[in-house]
């Protein structure tokens, strides 16, 4: 592998890794009305 492939592979296992922990972390750690307001934020951000 070269260095271009080998430093995509890595911020893809980043940002992988990244989405995981902040699911988890929103799943566990929020009050479950505050998905409301991120679902709201997310649909209607323009």
């Amino acid at each position: 592998m070269n260095i271009g492939k080998e430093l995509l592979f890595f911020f893809s296992a980043l940002g992988a890794f990244n989405g995981l922990v902040l699911s988890l972390y929103f799943f566990f750690f929020t009050q479950k009305n505050t998905w409301l307001i991120i679902f709201r934020e997310l649909c209607f951000l323009h």
